[in-house]
């Protein structure tokens, strides 16, 4: 088949999981046989072939980047999210370049900078549409199902939020099918009231995963652990607010042990607050946004990752890499998090409504490391690149009757 992905971003220029999400299917359908094509947005218009993957960057036409808009002032930034819901400047090279790669199914993914714009587009030019959710972007503002004011769920939307919900389900209807990393994310905007005529379906996110590879690293950490008599938590991801990251480091700081450590890794708004808290605690240290190589390099030499997220995450992508190396985790007890870690099997669920849940959770997983190995190895299997490109191209080939 000829497919078309969408996305805000692509390799080397990435920005989180949805970025990797978007290379490792992109090259496991060329590994395939498919004839794989990528839209995204650049500093400037290129074209270039990274792993047998098309990659057209184009110049959007947008006020700011979204990865440089918390920079900017409300006033820019509103205006900047307006564009995000409907940019009409961006039509004509999107449509020029769908005409020139003429694809089969175009798949969109994250639309920042872009809109679904690209979904008229699909539509005025007759290709089946597959849509992929990323996060909560197309029925909240801030993309996160939390006011911005207090951080808490938003359980009653404003009226001015009704009105967004609303218009994005009018562009909704253009798409074929809808897909997200899980049943919760799927029923979440599902109920909103977008993609009402369109097929749905769940395809786990996947990552490049060695079953044999696995067990190694199981058996290498029940080994070096005997050892040593350090112990390191690592949180990887952005840092902001809803990521939990000032939870987990106010809870680590509880702890007064000396021999735990705590590895902060990425980028975002709090690496100021991350910064101090590395100066005030020296059990904190500080590293910046890991490429897949570093990730890798992280994973091993650590001993359990946390993710602490206030908010629905979508998926978590970072969970699948944790347990390729070995590693079980800490999660929270919100957003698709529970369906990915098995409370007592693949690590420790924690009560995001309960402060003392993850302070507890630190001690708890330490003194019961050893009963994880097993239960990751076996449980990681549903997780391959493989298995999800097959299920992507039985959509794509259902989408594709439709027209």
């Amino acid at each position: 088949m000829r497919i078309l992905i969408v996305n805000s971003y692509y390799y080397p220029e990435i920005e989180g999981g949805a970025e990797y999400s978007v290379k490792m299917l992109a090259e496991t359908l060329v590994k395939n046989g498919h004839m794989v094509s990528v839209i995204c947005t650049s500093e400037e218009n290129i074209h270039e072939n990274i792993k047998g993957v098309d990659i057209y960057r184009f110049k959007s036409k947008c006020l700011v980047r979204t990865k440089d808009c918390y920079k900017k002032n409300t006033v820019i930034r509103k205006a900047h999210r307006l564009l995000d819901v409907y940019n009409p400047f961006n039509y004509k090279v999107l449509d020029r370049l769908v005409k020139m790669i003429n694809p089969d199914v175009i798949h969109s993914n994250g639309l920042y900078d872009i809109s679904p714009i690209i979904w008229r587009v699909a539509k005025a030019n007759k290709i089946s549409l597959v849509h992929t959710l990323r996060d909560y972007c197309l029925i909240c503002e801030h993309s996160n199902l939390l006011r911005r004011q207090t951080g808490e769920a938003c359980v009653r939307p404003r009226w001015l939020c009704k009105g967004y919900r609303w218009f994005n389900a009018l562009q909704t209807k253009n798409v074929d099918v809808v897909t997200a990393p899980s049943k919760h994310t799927l029923d979440i905007v599902c109920k909103a009231g977008l993609f009402d005529k369109a097929g749905k379906a769940v395809v786990f996110n996947a990552t490049d995963i060695d079953i044999e590879q696995v067990q190694t690293n199981i058996d290498r950490r029940n080994v070096e652990r005997r050892n040593r008599n350090v112990f390191t938590f690592v949180f990887i991801g952005t840092f902001v607010e809803f990521k939990g990251v000032k939870w987990l480091i106010e809870s680590f700081e509880r702890t007064k042990d000396m021999s735990l450590r705590l590895l902060l890794c990425g980028k975002g708004e709090l690496l100021d607050y991350i910064k101090e808290a590395e100066k005030k605690d020296s059990r904190i240290k500080y590293r910046g946004f890991l490429e897949q190589k570093e990730l890798r390099e992280v994973l091993e030499t650590t001993d359990v990752l946390v993710c602490p997220s206030l908010w629905n995450e979508p998926f978590g992508r970072v969970v699948l890499d944790a347990y390729q190396a070995g590693m079980p985790v800490i999660a929270t007890n919100i957003g698709a998090l529970p369906s990915i870690v098995k409370d007592g099997k693949t690590g420790v669920i924690v009560n995001v409504a309960d402060d003392n849940s993850l302070y507890n959770a630190l001690y708890k997983i330490r003194t019961n490391i050893s009963i994880y190995g097993s239960n990751i190895k076996e449980f990681v299997e549903n997780f391959t690149l493989e298995a999800q490109q097959k299920r992507f191209v039985e959509i794509y080939k259902s989408a594709a009757k439709t027209k």
